[in-house]
Protein backbone atom coordinates (compact mmCIF):
# COMPACT_ATOMS: atom_id res chain seq x y z
CA UNK A 1 0.00 0.00 0.00
CA UNK A 2 2.96 2.35 0.36
CA UNK A 3 4.39 1.69 -3.08
CA UNK A 4 4.26 4.23 -5.91
CA UNK A 5 3.52 3.34 -9.51
CA UNK A 6 5.37 6.24 -11.16
CA UNK A 7 7.94 8.60 -9.63
CA UNK A 8 9.45 11.41 -11.69
CA UNK A 9 12.15 13.77 -10.45
CA UNK A 10 12.38 16.66 -12.91
CA UNK A 11 15.19 18.41 -11.06
CA UNK A 12 17.38 15.39 -10.49
CA UNK A 13 20.28 15.32 -8.06
CA UNK A 14 21.72 18.52 -9.55
CA UNK A 15 18.41 20.42 -9.22
CA UNK A 16 18.75 21.48 -12.85
CA UNK A 17 16.83 24.51 -14.15
CA UNK A 18 15.22 22.78 -17.11
CA UNK A 19 13.72 24.73 -20.02
CA UNK A 20 12.17 21.88 -22.03
CA UNK A 21 8.84 20.18 -21.37
CA UNK A 22 9.24 17.23 -19.03
CA UNK A 23 6.12 15.46 -20.34
CA UNK A 24 4.82 16.00 -23.87
CA UNK A 25 1.69 14.50 -25.37
CA UNK A 26 1.06 15.25 -29.06
CA UNK A 27 -2.29 14.02 -30.29
CA UNK A 28 -1.39 14.76 -33.88
CA UNK A 29 -3.64 16.40 -36.44
CA UNK A 30 -6.18 13.61 -36.67
CA UNK A 31 -9.79 14.07 -35.53
CA UNK A 32 -9.71 11.91 -32.41
CA UNK A 33 -12.63 11.16 -30.09
CA UNK A 34 -10.80 9.41 -27.26
CA UNK A 35 -9.55 10.95 -24.02
CA UNK A 36 -5.86 11.83 -23.74
CA UNK A 37 -5.81 11.49 -19.94
CA UNK A 38 -8.47 9.41 -18.24
CA UNK A 39 -8.68 8.97 -14.46
CA UNK A 40 -11.43 6.75 -13.04
CA UNK A 41 -12.07 6.69 -9.28
CA UNK A 42 -14.26 3.72 -8.35
CA UNK A 43 -13.51 3.28 -4.66
CA UNK A 44 -14.68 5.34 -1.68
CA UNK A 45 -11.31 7.00 -1.26
CA UNK A 46 -10.26 10.27 0.36
CA UNK A 47 -7.13 10.99 -1.64
CA UNK A 48 -6.82 13.46 -4.48
CA UNK A 49 -7.12 12.42 -8.12
CA UNK A 50 -4.70 15.26 -8.92
CA UNK A 51 -2.53 16.96 -6.32
CA UNK A 52 -0.25 19.89 -7.11
CA UNK A 53 1.80 21.52 -4.36
CA UNK A 54 4.05 24.56 -4.63
CA UNK A 55 6.57 25.00 -1.84
CA UNK A 56 7.83 28.23 -0.30
CA UNK A 57 9.64 29.28 -3.49
CA UNK A 58 9.45 32.26 -5.85
CA UNK A 59 7.27 30.45 -8.36
CA UNK A 60 5.86 32.66 -11.15
CA UNK A 61 4.48 30.07 -13.56
CA UNK A 62 0.94 28.76 -13.95
CA UNK A 63 -0.18 25.60 -12.20
CA UNK A 64 -2.66 25.05 -15.00
CA UNK A 65 -2.33 26.83 -18.33
CA UNK A 66 -5.16 26.32 -20.84
CA UNK A 67 -4.95 27.84 -24.31
CA UNK A 68 -7.87 27.56 -26.75
CA UNK A 69 -7.05 28.10 -30.40
CA UNK A 70 -8.98 30.46 -32.65
CA UNK A 71 -10.79 27.61 -34.41
CA UNK A 72 -11.82 25.75 -31.22
CA UNK A 73 -15.15 27.57 -31.16
CA UNK A 74 -17.05 24.57 -29.81
CA UNK A 75 -14.49 23.53 -27.22
CA UNK A 76 -14.66 24.35 -23.51
CA UNK A 77 -11.72 24.96 -21.21
CA UNK A 78 -13.21 23.40 -18.06
CA UNK A 79 -16.45 21.45 -17.62
CA UNK A 80 -17.63 20.37 -14.16
CA UNK A 81 -20.62 18.02 -14.03
CA UNK A 82 -21.95 16.71 -10.73
CA UNK A 83 -24.99 14.52 -10.12
CA UNK A 84 -24.26 14.04 -6.41
CA UNK A 85 -26.21 15.83 -3.68
CA UNK A 86 -22.98 17.30 -2.39
CA UNK A 87 -22.76 18.86 1.07
CA UNK A 88 -19.54 20.78 0.43
CA UNK A 89 -18.64 23.38 -2.18
CA UNK A 90 -18.27 21.97 -5.67
CA UNK A 91 -15.57 24.55 -6.36
CA UNK A 92 -13.61 26.00 -3.46
CA UNK A 93 -10.80 28.54 -3.23
CA UNK A 94 -9.29 29.24 0.19
CA UNK A 95 -7.08 32.34 0.31
CA UNK A 96 -5.24 32.44 3.63
CA UNK A 97 -2.56 35.02 2.84
CA UNK A 98 -2.74 38.78 2.45
CA UNK A 99 -3.12 39.57 -1.23
CA UNK A 100 -3.54 42.65 -3.40
CA UNK A 101 -4.49 40.93 -6.66
CA UNK A 102 -7.89 39.56 -7.60
CA UNK A 103 -8.80 36.00 -6.60
CA UNK A 104 -10.78 35.57 -9.82
CA UNK A 105 -10.20 37.84 -12.80
CA UNK A 106 -11.98 37.74 -16.17
CA UNK A 107 -10.69 39.88 -19.02
CA UNK A 108 -12.19 40.11 -22.50
CA UNK A 109 -10.22 41.82 -25.27
CA UNK A 110 -12.54 40.75 -28.08
CA UNK A 111 -15.60 42.34 -29.61
CA UNK A 112 -18.37 40.77 -27.56
CA UNK A 113 -21.49 40.02 -29.61
CA UNK A 114 -23.69 38.61 -26.87
CA UNK A 115 -21.64 36.17 -24.81
CA UNK A 116 -21.83 36.72 -21.06
CA UNK A 117 -18.73 36.98 -18.89
CA UNK A 118 -20.60 35.19 -16.09
CA UNK A 119 -23.98 33.48 -16.39
CA UNK A 120 -25.91 31.92 -13.52
CA UNK A 121 -28.89 29.75 -14.48
CA UNK A 122 -31.21 27.88 -12.11
CA UNK A 123 -32.71 24.54 -13.03
CA UNK A 124 -35.83 24.38 -15.16
CA UNK A 125 -38.05 22.41 -12.76
CA UNK A 126 -38.60 25.38 -10.47
CA UNK A 127 -37.22 23.74 -7.33
CA UNK A 128 -34.11 25.88 -6.95
CA UNK A 129 -34.53 27.73 -3.64
CA UNK A 130 -30.98 28.77 -2.81
CA UNK A 131 -29.18 32.01 -3.62
CA UNK A 132 -27.65 32.34 -7.06
CA UNK A 133 -25.03 34.66 -5.55
CA UNK A 134 -24.36 34.95 -1.81
CA UNK A 135 -21.87 37.52 -0.51
CA UNK A 136 -21.06 37.44 3.21
CA UNK A 137 -18.85 40.19 4.62
CA UNK A 138 -19.68 39.66 8.30
CA UNK A 139 -16.07 39.25 9.39
CA UNK A 140 -14.53 41.60 6.83
CA UNK A 141 -13.11 45.04 7.43
CA UNK A 142 -15.35 48.09 7.57
CA UNK A 143 -13.98 49.28 4.24
CA UNK A 144 -14.98 46.16 2.31
CA UNK A 145 -17.67 46.49 -0.36
CA UNK A 146 -19.89 43.70 -1.64
CA UNK A 147 -20.21 44.93 -5.23
CA UNK A 148 -18.43 47.76 -7.06
CA UNK A 149 -19.36 48.46 -10.67
CA UNK A 150 -17.69 51.22 -12.68
CA UNK A 151 -18.00 52.28 -16.30
CA UNK A 152 -16.47 55.16 -18.26
CA UNK A 153 -18.34 54.34 -21.46
CA UNK A 154 -21.25 56.29 -22.92
CA UNK A 155 -23.75 53.54 -22.23
CA UNK A 156 -26.82 53.08 -24.40
CA UNK A 157 -28.30 50.30 -22.25
CA UNK A 158 -28.98 49.92 -18.54
CA UNK A 159 -25.88 49.62 -16.37
CA UNK A 160 -27.77 47.33 -13.98
CA UNK A 161 -30.89 45.57 -15.18
CA UNK A 162 -33.53 43.50 -13.36
CA UNK A 163 -36.18 41.68 -15.41
CA UNK A 164 -39.00 40.22 -13.31
CA UNK A 165 -41.42 38.39 -15.61
CA UNK A 166 -42.83 35.96 -13.06
CA UNK A 167 -45.71 36.54 -10.66
CA UNK A 168 -43.84 37.37 -7.46
CA UNK A 169 -44.96 38.42 -3.98
CA UNK A 170 -41.51 39.35 -2.64
CA UNK A 171 -39.61 42.55 -3.50
CA UNK A 172 -37.38 42.50 -6.56
CA UNK A 173 -34.79 44.42 -4.53
CA UNK A 174 -34.78 44.53 -0.73
CA UNK A 175 -32.47 46.44 1.60
CA UNK A 176 -32.69 45.55 5.29
CA UNK A 177 -30.78 47.17 8.14
CA UNK A 178 -30.89 45.68 11.65
CA UNK A 179 -28.12 47.81 13.17
CA UNK A 180 -28.08 51.20 14.83
CA UNK A 181 -27.60 53.52 11.88
CA UNK A 182 -25.20 56.35 12.65
CA UNK A 183 -25.51 58.28 9.41
CA UNK A 184 -25.07 55.77 6.61
CA UNK A 185 -27.77 55.81 3.94
CA UNK A 186 -29.62 52.65 2.96
CA UNK A 187 -29.70 54.01 -0.57
CA UNK A 188 -27.57 56.88 -1.79
CA UNK A 189 -27.84 58.53 -5.20
CA UNK A 190 -25.23 61.12 -6.10
CA UNK A 191 -24.10 62.97 -9.20
CA UNK A 192 -20.39 63.70 -8.95
CA UNK A 193 -20.67 66.88 -10.95
CA UNK A 194 -17.20 68.01 -11.90
CA UNK A 195 -18.58 70.17 -14.67
CA UNK A 196 -20.70 67.39 -16.12
CA UNK A 197 -24.26 68.13 -17.17
CA UNK A 198 -26.61 65.60 -15.61
CA UNK A 199 -29.85 65.84 -17.56
CA UNK A 200 -31.48 62.49 -16.74
CA UNK A 201 -33.71 61.45 -13.87
CA UNK A 202 -32.17 60.23 -10.63
CA UNK A 203 -35.18 57.91 -10.22
CA UNK A 204 -37.69 57.16 -12.96
CA UNK A 205 -40.83 55.21 -12.06
CA UNK A 206 -43.06 54.09 -14.90
CA UNK A 207 -46.21 52.10 -14.13
CA UNK A 208 -47.97 50.94 -17.26
CA UNK A 209 -51.74 50.88 -17.76
CA UNK A 210 -52.06 47.34 -16.38
CA UNK A 211 -50.72 48.28 -12.92
CA UNK A 212 -54.09 49.59 -11.70
CA UNK A 213 -53.50 48.50 -8.09
CA UNK A 214 -49.87 49.49 -7.83
CA UNK A 215 -48.50 52.46 -5.89
CA UNK A 216 -45.64 54.66 -6.96
CA UNK A 217 -44.19 54.93 -3.45
CA UNK A 218 -45.25 53.28 -0.20
CA UNK A 219 -43.65 54.27 3.12
CA UNK A 220 -44.38 52.49 6.39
Amino acid sequence: VGAQMIVMDAGGTANRAFTADQITVDSGTGAFSGTIYDVDVLGAGSGHALDISIGAVAYTGHLLDLSMGATATGGQAIVVDSTAAHTVALLSAAINADHTAAVLELNSDSTDTGGNMIRLTGNSDGNYNAEALLINLDDSGTGAQAIVATSDNALTTSFAYFDMDGIHTAPALQITSVTTNSGGHLLGLRSDGGGNTFAADAININLDDAAVGAQWLSAQ
